[in-house]
């Protein structure tokens, strides 16, 4: 049997009437496995890398904030030991160019518009990335502070405002609280 008898052979067996049923089948497990195949793609080890990277860079950020903060509370006078935990809102955004292409017609009674918007990319280290534009900060939610001097009126009151003038953050954001003796 060759290749081309095997073909007709395909092709008249599924344009059978009783057999057109097959050919939408066939055509729909083979539209599911690709949809399979493209999410599989989607989440390529390059997309997950990035991720990660991103991920890393935002502990980063967390760990550097809480120590220069831990670092400034101990240098207020009476507070002592300060333990610090600093939490974020979000965990920042870029913003990266694209290039934006808007078309329309204006046919005899209608108006369509169509929009095309695709970021653009430049050749890094580790292959095409998106050109940065913009980097917003985390936002941060609040702080916690646990100092050793916090049982004093006084001594909260200077790491609140000095922890508020650091950060921006109104003094309600801010919280701080006496540690524990370790007799």
């Amino acid at each position: 049997m060759n290749l081309k008898n095997a073909a007709e052979r395909i092709r008249t067996a599924f344009l059978q009437p009783e057999k057109k049923n097959r050919l939408l089948i066939l055509i729909g497990v083979l539209g599911v496995i690709l949809l399979f195949l493209s999410e599989a793609v989607g989440n390529s080890p390059s997309a997950e890398k990035k991720n990660d990277e991103a991920q890393n860079r935002f502990s980063i950020l967390q760990e550097s904030t809480q120590k220069q903060v831990r670092e400034l509370v101990e240098s207020v006078d009476g507070a002592g030991k300060a333990l610090v935990m600093v939490s974020f809102e979000t965990d920042g955004e870029q913003t990266f160019a694209t290039d934006k292409k808007t078309e329309s017609s204006n046919g005899e009674r209608t108006t369509e518009s169509s929009r095309d918007e695709s970021v653009v990319l430049v050749d890094g280290d580790s292959g095409d990335t998106g050109l940065l534009v913009q980097t917003i900060a985390p936002m941060i939610r609040g702080v916690a502070v646990v100092c050793e001097g916090g049982g004093s009126a006084a001594v909260k009151r200077e790491v609140t405002e000095t922890v508020s003038a650091a950060l921006g953050l109104s003094r309600e954001k801010i919280y701080v609280a006496k540690m524990k003796n370790e007799e």
